[in-house]
């Protein structure tokens, strides 16, 4: 394929993406379907949902490919983007019905979800450290019967760096984040108002992620580890914070098996 290229999104773009800011697309799906290793993305504030109504799409990471979230649209290096400036959100309220919002219209706690909202915003699968997510806001994810609704990687160990978990709620295993057989590395990322059964911030399934300056808050479980559940799993935490998860049996901030 040709040599790894940048491509650019900004809400309401109507380009294809490719060359600088003024062929910005509005179609982040779209231009992540499309990439290849190598490629970045560079997305710029506001709000995105992985389709206008079906519960059943995400974003899907794909490996080699980095989506970098926080701009305002007319940087030219990374090290120029403020994303607390630029809230860049990626979430499953696909009506924007959820209650309670905040000012940047991010769900922000998991009983606030109202209607149909999708089942996993974003998700991997047999990715590497390569494949990384960088930036963004990941809110309002609801999958009633199922495991992983802010963010689900399977086979899979990509990069996650300076996000945020926030408002997503499974009825199983991991509100905020599910891991299965893998080893992610998440980096200076906050999980907040997130539930589940069991691992509202945080589920790993017989993996090993590696988790480094993490706040986990506010999150709750209906059986075990409200902030984080590990099962057969050897994870390491790094300068973590835990405080206010809730769960009703074992382990409010982290319960590992």
């Amino acid at each position: 394929r040709a040599e790894a290229a940048r491509y650019y999104v900004k809400e309401g773009g109507i380009g294809d993406g490719q060359g600088s800011w003024n062929a910005a697309s509005g179609n982040l799906k779209a231009i992540l379907d499309s990439v290849g290793p190598g490629d970045e993305i560079w997305v710029t504030k506001g709000t995105y949902r992985p389709h206008p109504d079906s519960p059943d799409e995400s974003f899907v990471l794909k490996e080699g490919v980095k989506l970098y979230g926080g701009f305002a649209g007319g940087e030219t290096d990374l090290s120029q983007r403020n994303r607390v400036a630029n809230v860049t959100i990626l979430t499953g309220d696909l009506a924007g019905d959820d209650e309670d919002r905040d000012e940047n219209g991010v769900t922000v706690s998991a009983d606030r979800i109202v209607g149909t909202n999708s089942k996993t915003v974003v998700k991997s699968i047999g990715c590497t450290a390569a494949a990384i997510l960088d930036g963004f806001s990941i809110c309002g994810g609801s999958r009633d019967n199922g495991h992983g609704s802010g963010m689900r990687n399977e086979n899979s160990s990509p990069t996650v760096t300076r996000c945020s978990f926030l408002g997503n709620r499974a009825g199983v295993y991991g509100g905020g984040m599910y891991n299965k057989n893998g080893s992610p590395a998440v980096n200076d990322c906050i999980f907040s108002g997130n539930g589940a059964n069991r691992g509202g911030g945080m589920y790993n399934k017989n993996s090993s992620p590696t988790l480094t300056g993490c706040t986990f808050s506010k999150n709750g479980a209906g059986h075990f580890g409200g902030g984080l559940y590990s099962v057969n799993s050897s994870l390491t935490v790094n300068q973590c914070a835990f405080s206010g998860n809730g769960t009703g049996i074992n382990g409010g901030g982290m319960y590992n098996k």
